[in-house]
């Protein structure tokens, strides 16, 4: 497992999950609503409502807002 895994597994409360049986997804990189793990596949983000605000990832009017 990777060094990203074991940190996010300790350090992290993953909602609507069993902390015991995670497998998390190392993510490499996000835009809009995806984002791609470290082996290049994409994937439409359908949880990100669970814990943010559905904005997408990197928006840029919110990046230059602030």
């Amino acid at each position: 497992m990777s060094a990203i895994k074991d940190k996010d597994l300790k350090y992290n409360l993953h909602s609507w999950s069993a902390q015991g049986k995670l497998d998390p997804i190392v993510v490499t990189k996000a835009e809009g609503i995806y984002f791609w793990d470290e082996d290049g596949k994409k994937y439409a983000d359908m949880s990100s409502q669970l814990v943010n605000s559905i904005l997408g990832h990197g928006n840029k009017a919110i990046i230059d807002a602030i």
